[in-house]
């Protein structure tokens, strides 16, 4: 590589780290589009894999120092650390040609270690752990609207719905305050693994499809209707159930979050093999394609449970008859 094209390669990547940062600050503070914050990874995968890994670090650096100017110091690092990650670890397991799964799984764990490292980041910093945090500062606009009547206000929707006949103190706010957030705190996990695994999948195959368009040689995930997990999920999954269920029964402290996280993961992962399942059949019969997104969608909201039994099933027993084959394997 000659001297020009190093130059105008890192020109790229200094515009990359620019514009990402500009709309990572700009998305933050527009309200319903956030969480497309989210989707900040995929022109830092997409540099990286044409580019090379160095370039994408300096892009990732670049963006989280203007983040951290312009914002917080806090908001660059987690710029830095959970998005650059991310986009680094799904840009290197597509060009080793890595299965579609396992770089989606890659780039997930990647999004759920460094959200950690952030919160005890956070911790560290304000002294407090983020729940405690968050529960405190709606304590605080409690008591602060408490003269604007909003405690009366909330007791009297709760005689309407026949939750109490009687008076809601202050005390008792703040204890059904500290027990939801304890709730959150145990459900925490479930929600972390699940969130990053959607958005690194989203990632990955936005910027498998950019990539497709400029020539690249990447794997896509294939069509939905062919979605299986690698041989022995299923039976594996079942055993760390019957782990965690037996922890649980022990008594061993922590466990009924572990038994919590992985029936949560179980239940999303083999709920959407199960759509997969449900959406095979239902192109065989010639159904609709709106009709088909509108009962599938219908179908993992109310009955879940049912889809990723389903899903178990033909992991198991491999209902479809679907062949091992490179292009239709996860």
């Amino acid at each position: 590589m000659n001297k020009r094209q190093g130059l105008g390669r890192a020109v790229e990547c200094i515009l990359v780290g620019v514009i990402s940062s500009i709309i990572a600050v700009v998305l933050f503070f527009i309200p319903l589009l956030n969480l497309v914050v989210f989707l900040w990874p995929i022109p830092i995968i997409v540099l990286s894999f044409r580019r090379g890994i160095k370039y994408g670090l300096l892009a990732v650096v670049i963006s989280s120092l203007i983040c951290g100017l312009f914002m917080h110091p806090i908001f660059g690092f987690g710029v830095l650390l959970i998005f650059g990650s991310t986009a680094l670890i799904i840009s290197w397991a597509m060009k080793k040609s890595m299965s579609p799964l396992n770089a989606t799984v890659f780039g997930a764990i990647a999004m759920i270690i460094s959200i950690m490292i952030v919160m005890k980041v956070f911790e560290v910093g304000v002294g407090q752990d983020l729940f405690v945090y968050y529960g405190q500062i709606i304590k605080d606009v409690l008591a602060e609207q408490q003269q604007d009547g909003l405690l009366q206000n909330f007791a009297a929707v709760y005689r309407q719905m026949g939750i109490t006949t009687e008076g809601i103190s202050m005390g008792e706010f703040h204890n059904a305050i500290d027990d939801m957030m304890e709730m959150i705190k145990s459900a925490f996990p479930s929600i972390l693994t699940i969130f990053s695994l959607i958005l690194s999948f989203i990632n990955y195959s936005v910027s498998g499809v950019l990539l497709k368009r400029k020539g690249e040689d990447v794997r896509l995930f294939p069509s939905f209707s062919l979605w299986r997990l690698p041989r022995g999920a299923g039976r594996g999954f079942i055993a760390i159930l019957i782990i965690a269920y037996i922890g649980n029964l022990s008594g061993i402290r922590n466990f009924d979050i572990v038994l919590m996280t992985i029936t949560n993961i179980w239940v999303f992962v083999f709920g959407i093999q199960g759509l997969s399942v449900a959406d095979f059949f239902f192109k065989r019969a010639k159904i609709n394609r709106v009709l088909r997104v509108i009962i599938l969608v219908l179908v993992f909201v109310l009955v879940r449970q049912v889809a990723a039994f389903i899903g178990l099933i033909d992991q198991l027993l491999n209902v479809r008859r679907l062949q091992d084959d490179k292009n239709i394997t996860l």
